[in-house]
């Protein structure tokens, strides 16, 4: 079988900042032999689908590099895809839920951690090891298998990411790769990953940040859960404990996420309802605040910038729907009392 044959499809996607101070990828496969449709592209990403292999290559650019690649056509990385994808050959047998990181030909690994808002967390049983950023760009390779496809995904990364000199760890570095991705749909939807917590710089001295109780935006409502008959039928009432997360969001998809605490009456059917309970909050509060109030919402909490006032705003969003929610697995309504 020829090599074109075995390629099941290739695409390139560019990251141009959007006027909100995000930066959103766009796909621009059939500008492939064309000039670069945007004047200040931020990243490109090269993918290849494969029988075996979903490969991406990641490049972060800089200025001299954004002037080049603007004076010329658009090109598929096709070289280092195809480095890639003999990579990822070479590694098959990896584990459900673990990440190969190879860095200095060397190889490190981690358990990647998904929480229920699908946000990403790498632990390993290993120190984490920490290197010195070169004056030159940082390349590195992921790789894992995709519970979606059962493909080998493997992430070619190269580009600047701090001052030469600093210290960086290989498991933080990993995490803004994955970070950086999190923002593609097409990786998104091959990893179910919705972002990525980066661990705070290997610092001597550094103190992570810890939030105050009273910088939180928590509440408590209360839900009656109904099935999905045409005469839907009551199935338990209870309270459920609500937090929006004030230190993770995804840019790309500008959604709050949240987490829960389901009292006993809830917890047996909350997984159940969690689709829609994540949908709901998200309608209420979109709808409350508007989609250019949430972006806004969501660049602040990635930045690490949440105000005393938009938590405030919160705060008073969810209080607009303290009466409660009738849910069944599809539906929800605002609850009233008779």
């Amino acid at each position: 079988m020829s090599k074109t044959k075995k390629i099941r499809k290739e695409a390139i996607f560019v990251r141009v900042p959007a006027p909100d101070n995000t930066a959103d990828f766009h796909d621009v496969t059939e500008f492939i032999g064309k000039p670069m449709p945007f004047t200040n592209p931020k990243a490109t990403c090269g993918m290849r689908v494969t029988q075996n292999t979903v490969a991406f290559s990641l490049l972060h650019l800089t200025k001299r590099a954004v002037s080049g690649l603007t004076k010329k056509n658009i090109e598929s990385p096709r070289g280092p895809l195809a480095r890639l994808e003999r990579i990822a050959n070479e590694n098959t047998n990896i584990d459900n839920d673990k990440l190969l990181v190879i860095y200095n030909d060397n190889k490190y690994y981690f358990s990647m951690q998904l929480d229920s808002n699908n946000v990403l967390d790498l632990d390993s049983v290993e120190p984490d090891v920490i290197f010195e950023l070169p004056k030159s760009a940082v390349q590195i390779t992921l790789l894992f298998k995709s519970n979606t496809t059962q493909r080998i995904v493997v992430i070619g990364f190269i580009g600047h990411i701090g001052k030469p000199g600093n210290n960086e760890s290989v498991r933080r570095v990993s995490s803004m790769v994955l970070f950086s991705m999190s923002q593609l749909l097409p990786f998104r939807l091959l990893s179910n990953i919705e972002t990525v917590s980066v661990p705070n710089p290997p610092r001597p001295g550094f103190k992570p940040f810890v939030r105050k109780d009273n910088d939180r935006v928590q509440d408590v409502i209360p839900l009656w859960l109904y099935d999905d008959a045409s005469q839907p039928n009551l199935v338990t009432k209870g309270n459920l404990g609500i937090e929006v997360d004030l230190d993770q969001a995804n840019l790309s998809t500008g959604r709050l996420l949240f987490k829960y605490l389901p009292d006993e009456n809830i917890q047996p059917f909350f997984d159940t309802y969690k689709n829609i309970i994540d949908s709901t909050l998200s309608s209420l509060f979109k709808n409350k605040l508007g989609e250019t109030e949430i972006k806004s919402i969501t660049v602040d909490i990635v930045l690490g910038e949440v105000s005393s006032g938009t938590i405030e705003t919160l705060r008073d969003t969810i209080k607009s729907f303290s009466a409660g929610l009738d849910l069944t697995p599809k539906l929800y309504q605002i609850h009233v009392t008779n």
